[in-house]
């Protein structure tokens, strides 16, 4: 009983000695800089054009009418604008914490890792359940441990 409470203490304070770090972050930073390189965004246009799925008469009718072209496009994968973004407020955050600004570094990085998932979240699993792309999905994790556990260290600071 009390080498598995020492065991799960001695875990808790590795995970908290990692997020007390910038290697986290810089993880999320490289893996952001480098997505166009390994999963490169794609712009589908008019995925169910031509009636290639069965729809309703009045869904099409009610459809023409409510969009304001018969055209809409949807993105595969993070643009390059959102992973610049993204990846210079980690690479920021890695930066604040390498500067001995724990409280700031890992509130940042909370912060922007926790927009990343609200911006990105629901398209990375679009993108693996519908068109089998794992990497979205990975950015989106990374961004939720981030999220977590750097909240975590961030919430027991104390405010000083």
């Amino acid at each position: 009983m009390d080498s598995s409470a020492a065991s799960s203490n001695s875990i808790s304070n590795k995970l908290s000695q990692l997020y007390r770090s910038a290697i986290p972050s810089g993880i999320q930073a490289l893996a952001l800089g480098i997505t166009p390189l390994v999963s490169p965004s794609v712009l589908i246009t008019n995925p169910n054009a031509n009636g290639t799925t069965q729809k309703s008469i009045t869904k099409r009718v009610f459809t023409s009418f409510l969009s304001s072209s018969k055209e809409y496009k949807y993105r595969i994968g993070p643009s390059n604008v959102t992973v610049l973004t993204f990846s210079l407020s980690q690479l920021l955050s890695s930066m604040m914490i390498l500067d001995n600004d724990i409280e700031n570094g890992t509130g940042f990085a909370t912060a922007w890792s926790t927009l990343y998932l609200i911006v990105s979240g629901r398209g990375s699993m679009h993108a693996l359940l519908r068109y089998g792309r794992i990497w979205p999905l990975t950015l989106t994790g990374l961004a939720g441990s981030n999220a977590f556990f750097y909240g975590k260290e961030y919430l027991r600071g104390g405010f000083h």
